[in-house]
């Protein structure tokens, strides 16, 4: 509560944390109001943490149908899940969105559909037309991917894996290559992957590259060490 009305002392009393600006003379409605408003938010902010530190471990899963997939579908239900829940800075929620989006769209193309280069570049309806017959075809149709998500509490940290039913890749090959030159995140082919070396903290594969895992933890990051 201040005397002061000039918007220089609004702003910074709210850079020094101040939860709200009331003026002299204080209206008692305000004032009441502005502490309920201040009070919830503690307690939820309370709450949330409480949530975290009650698990050891919690994981969401599913598995999808290419028919049926669309990575913005479950970007969407993990965004509130993640936002509700955990206090995450917003670079990070954005990275494990981006992270999902790259992981999934890349089970999804190269895994599922096994379009080559040239096949993706086409234009979109022709593309489109293309992944429709694609998944029209018997050895693609009985495909899946299967996404999960856990928090664990030990190590801070979330991790994200998606596995699908396609042929693999060698990652092992397309790593040296990272390593050996950063320029390669720069190409069209494993651009995404690339990506998901730089946002996460720990990057590896399984299941003959059919498998990806990312992790990534609640404080600063560094590279991923794949």
């Amino acid at each position: 509560m201040t005397g002061f009305m000039e918007q220089e002392h609004f702003v910074r009393a709210i850079r020094l944390g101040a939860s709200d600006f009331i003026n002299k003379p204080v209206e008692i409605q305000h004032l009441l109001k502005s502490i309920e408003i201040i009070t919830a938010r503690l307690i939820d902010r309370r709450n949330k943490v409480n949530m975290f530190n009650s698990f050891e471990q919690a994981e969401f899963s599913c598995v999808i149908d290419p028919q049926m997939y669309s990575a913005a579908g479950v970007t969407k239900i993990l965004n509130p899940i993640l936002q509700k829940n955990l206090e995450l800075p917003h670079d990070t929620l954005s990275d494990l969105l981006t992270c999902t989006d790259e992981m999934l769209q890349n089970a999804f193309i190269h895994g599922i559909l096994e379009l080559t280069d040239e096949e993706r570049l086409s234009e979109h309806d022709q593309l489109c037309e293309l992944i429709r017959r694609k998944l029209l075809q018997p050895e693609i149709v009985g495909r899946r991917m299967r996404f999960s998500m856990w928090m664990e509490k030990e190590k801070e940290a979330i991790a994200i894996c998606v596995e699908d039913d396609g042929p693999g890749f060698d990652y092992e090959s397309w790593l040296k290559r990272l390593r050996a030159d950063d320029n390669l995140s720069m190409e069209a082919h494993g651009r995404g992957l690339a990506m998901l070396y730089f946002l996460s903290d720990h990057l590896e594969f399984g299941n003959g590259g059919r498998k990806v895992m990312m992790l990534r933890k609640l404080q600063p990051r560094r590279n991923a060490q794949a």
